[in-house]
């Protein structure tokens, strides 16, 4: 405003046109920030609010379309620090920014369904989801089908032993795994501070015909 105003005491319209016109890029620059940050909450409140009504430990066996995902490879497969992990959270997000790819703010793992065939449960990729498909090396399509789900609630240092426990459950039920394992943040440090509260939302795609005998 101030510029304006010395604008006007100058009276100089073609310099003023110029400025009112930068002025207006500038606020369309920051209404599109706006609404992008609406877009994300919105997205965020409704992954939050599908995620209500859980049943913690509980298994169950659902119907899920395929979804959208953009994915980051894990450092942890080779060995790295959980310092590594936190810097990979960060390269992701800071991909999808660089991309214009506009994704929630809470993320996930995928554990490889050849890895957990060797009793590996070191997660693979980090993801976060997307609402329709988008052309990028990163995107991946989460497959249509059956799946094992369970919530979990605890520390985050404990969800290989989780992942295991729901292995071992399904072999036990004589369910067959037939996809991989998807982990998926519902309660972290976003919206509690004690990190034995987190909840983690865990699906493993697994074969519908034995399903339907359980």
């Amino acid at each position: 405003m101030e510029e304006i105003k010395e604008y006007l005491s100058k009276r100089d319209n073609q310099t003023f046109v110029k400025v009112l016109n930068q002025k207006l890029v500038k606020l369309n620059e920051e209404a599109e920030a706006l609404k992008k940050m609406c877009r994300i909450l919105s997205s965020t409140i409704t992954e939050m609010e599908r995620n209500m009504d859980i049943k913690i430990g509980e298994m169950q066996f659902i119907e899920c379309n395929e979804e959208y995902l953009i994915r980051t490879a894990s450092p942890i497969r080779s060995g790295s620090s959980r310092q590594a992990m936190f810097s990979c959270f960060s390269q992701h997000f800071q991909y999808c920014e660089e991309h214009n790819i506009e994704v929630g703010w809470h993320i996930g793992e995928i554990v490889l369904q050849s890895d957990i065939a060797n009793g590996c449960y070191k997660e693979g990729f980090y993801f976060s989801r997307l609402p329709s498909p988008i052309d990028d090396e990163r995107f991946f399509i989460k497959p249509k089908g059956t799946y094992a789900v369970m919530y979990y609630q605890g520390n985050s240092d404990n969800l290989e032993i989780i992942y295991h426990e729901v292995v071992q459950k399904l072999e036990a039920l004589g369910v067959q795994i037939t996809g991989n394992i998807y982990e998926e943040d519902v309660i972290d440090y976003l919206s509690e501070r004690d990190p034995d509260n987190y909840v983690y939302k865990i699906e493993v795609q697994v074969e519908k015909n034995l399903c339907q005998t359980i």
